[in-house]
């Protein structure tokens, strides 16, 4: 079982930083994390900051399939309450 979470730096969908990170359940630990910004040196993202969060969700995802991790069930936020998927419901060839 893995978790994610995507954030903010400033409050809102309208922060030019995100950033995302993907859990390893068993340990606790963070498996895997990405960061996007939209100013400054360095910058690697260009679309909307609502974008920022699937487009990490999706990299962190394949990460994770490259070195191997199987993931069966993931939790993800949804306001109010956390919410448990099956992993073969979505991103279909995407998960080991």
């Amino acid at each position: 079982m893995a978790s994610f979470d995507g954030f903010y730096l400033t409050r809102g969908h309208y922060s030019n930083n995100s950033s995302a990170t993907l859990h390893d359940s068993s340990t606790g630990n963070i498996a895997w994390f990405a960061h996007r910004t939209k100013r400054g040196p360095g910058h690697n993202w260009t679309g909307t900051s609502a974008g920022a969060k699937p487009d990490m969700f999706d990299e962190l995802l394949g990460k994770a399939k490259e070195a191997g991790f199987s993931i069966k069930e993931l939790v993800c936020d949804k306001t109010p309450q956390p919410t448990l998927h099956s992993a073969g419901t979505f991103w279909k060839g995407l998960l080991p």
